[in-house]
């Protein structure tokens, strides 16, 4: 109404408070928005007692409804866009410190190599040890029989130098079975933390893709928008009356064809009178053929 003019629209109410709120309340009742079915176009209908101002009201209608959209989608939209960007950076941002924190400042990918190289490690120490201690326990019986046998020195100078090898070998596993086993339990107890914070992370790090990749496109699209409008609102053609003579004369004539119509129908539907036959005088020579074969016949019958 303020685009078009409210004197214009409704100059019959007064131009107060009361006048707009029933203003507002009649446009709302003449005015009438369908989707058209089997599409995604809309029609907007205003009804007035003026064709031109009916026009101009659906054509302000439509074009308020882009200004506001525009105003929304670009208002709006990127300031919600905006805000959920900032909110998942600082996210993003508390998760890093986070996993820095628990991981020394370690990568996360980095911690979760060095527990598959120590689970291996581990498994390599467990089978070596095991080796060393067999090792250990035939040496430890070989210089045993050569106890009960009479062997020289170099002998067994050499037989306890092995035993003492394999000791020491023995040893060296298992502290570096315990160096591991304790590197693997430490980063055990660490690592289900680290795998959630950094799912979490990766998260965050998607979510910021995403908001970026949309804040982009809301402000690519800032200068046109997905609707439109296809055919703007035209006054109807205003009824052009007839003078009351010019009716009277039609009204006469059309009334008069039909007379005439009825008459011509009423003959043709008629039923027709049958022709009276022509009478026969005594001259005519059929009658006295007539008198004879009747005479003939009653002769005949004697």
């Amino acid at each position: 109404m303020d685009k078009v003019g409210f004197e214009r629209t409704y100059p019959d109410l007064p131009f107060t408070d009361a006048g707009r709120r029933a203003a507002t309340v009649a446009l709302d009742a003449a005015t009438k928005v369908e989707l058209i079915t089997g599409s995604y176009v809309v029609k907007i209908a205003v009804r007035h007692t003026d064709p031109e101002i009916a026009a101009e009201l659906a054509n302000a209608l439509t074009d308020s409804f882009l200004e506001q959209r525009r105003s929304m989608y670009l208002g709006r939209e990127v300031e919600t866009v905006t805000e959920r960007l900032e909110s998942t950076r600082l996210e993003a941002d508390r998760i890093d410190a986070r996993l820095a924190q628990l991981l020394g400042g370690s990568d996360p990918v980095v911690i979760e190599e060095r527990l598959k190289s120590a689970t291996r490690e581990q498994a390599q120490l467990t089978e070596a040890l095991r080796d060393a201690r067999l090792d250990l326990l035939s040496l430890r019986q070989q210089r045993s029989a050569l106890q009960d046998r009479l062997v020289s020195d170099a002998e067994w100078r050499q037989a306890d130098l092995a035993v003492s090898e394999a000791e020491a070998r023995v040893a060296f596993f298992e502290q570096e079975k315990t160096t591991v086993e304790a590197a693997i339990g430490e980063m055990s107890t660490i690592m289900p933390r680290v795998r959630l914070l950094k799912a979490s992370q990766d998260a965050q790090t998607e979510r910021l893709a995403e908001l970026e990749l949309r804040l982009r496109d809301t402000k690519a699209v800032s200068s046109f928008d997905n609707v439109r409008v296809i055919e703007t609102g035209v006054p109807p053609l205003r009824p052009v009356s007839m003078p009351p003579k010019t009716q009277f004369a039609i009204a006469g004539a059309v009334a008069g064809l039909a007379a005439f119509a009825a008459v011509i129908i009423a003959t043709l539907l008629a039923p027709k009178q049958p022709e009276p036959r022509p009478r026969r005088m005594r001259s005519d020579p059929g009658l006295m053929v007539l008198r004879n074969t009747r005479r003939a016949n009653e002769r005949a019958g004697a």
